[in-house]
């Protein structure tokens, strides 16, 4: 089929048309066929959306985001990396910090209160183990570093925390992350799909900003938002011992 591409943002306009409705750039007069696209990507649709209209939206990742939107198709689960590595190494802290990433706030925030909740329960079920990690400690800076007392004094503050709830709780969150992993692209496909959908919905001749800006402002990632999980993971350990001695 023969279409005008813009030489700007790489989008398909109709023939009559002088510029280009996503970006505004000018279209070349003479009609153009999309030699220049492989195939491949060309077939590669989303419903109502193009798949640069998406990748655009997506943001950082788009590539291999959208590669894993389409085995989605074929395969009941596609597993999320991010979230399995980060399930494991921060439990539910690390996996709410990926939805956050990816702007899914909703999911990010339950997983955040999940998490909050493992960390006070923790604190209350361990009571006794906090209170001799305490005592622990505090027996260490008052034996003037001896190494024998210190030695002494840190075999038995693990040898109670071997014992507690918190080894419970990892558990439960390494479990968790394969769980939540298996369904983590399938939420950020549904999520992100209606957005991108509804900002080009809302796209007309009329619009103050491209179609191509837009897609790019509703969408994208953010760091700073991933960073709150992950700094209250740190800060958890001590909230919890915190708790437990109240």
């Amino acid at each position: 089929m023969s279409e005008k591409i813009c030489a700007n943002c790489r989008e398909e306009n109709q023939s009559h048309f002088t510029f280009c409705r996503y970006c505004g750039a000018t279209l070349p007069v003479v009609d153009k066929i999309r030699h220049d696209i492989p195939k491949s990507e060309e077939k590669r649709l989303f419903d109502e959306l193009s798949y640069f209209e998406y990748r655009r939206f997506i943001g950082a990742g788009a590539d291999n985001i959208l590669y894993d939107f389409e085995k989605l198709e074929d395969r009941r689960f596609v597993f999320s990396l991010p979230v399995l590595f980060l399930g494991i190494l921060f439990g539910f802290y690390g996996m709410s910090a990926w939805f956050f990433y990816r702007k899914l706030k909703k999911s990010g925030l339950i997983l955040l209160l999940v998490a909050a909740f493992f960390t006070l329960l923790e604190g209350v079920l361990n009571f006794s183990v906090n209170k001799t990690l305490v005592i622990e400690i505090f027996r260490i800076l008052g034996s003037n570093f001896d190494s024998t007392q210190m030695a002494m004094s840190l075999s038995d503050a693990l040898n109670y925390y071997s014992y507690s709830f918190i080894g419970f709780s990892n558990y439960i969150s390494f479990v968790a992350s394969f769980f939540v992993s298996a369904f983590a692209l399938r939420i950020y496909k549904n999520v992100s799909y209606n957005r991108a959908l509804a900002i080009k919905s809302s796209f007309s001749d009329e619009s103050v900003l491209p179609l191509d800006i837009m897609l790019h402002r509703g969408g994208g990632t953010s760091p700073l938002l991933a960073l709150v999980p992950i700094v209250l993971s740190l800060l958890a350990p001590i909230l919890s011992v915190g708790v437990g001695l109240l």
